[in-house]
């Protein structure tokens, strides 16, 4: 009886260890996509603001 607890355990272990690494996966890749974003709103206002500054000539 106690050998099922064992592979009970080794069973909800193994499930939570992927389930964290898929977790981790999942963040890098938003962090990737925000830092994605990041870049194009920031060759955006650049764009805005070499715009702005040719109107004032």
């Amino acid at each position: 009886m106690g050998w099922i607890i064992y592979v009970a355990e080794f069973a909800i272990m193994l499930y939570l260890f992927f389930k964290v690494r898929k977790l981790e996966e999942m963040m890098e890749k938003q962090e990737v996509e925000r830092n994605e974003m990041k870049v194009s709103l920031d060759r955006l206002h650049e764009k805005m603001d070499h715009a702005s500054h040719r109107e004032d000539r």
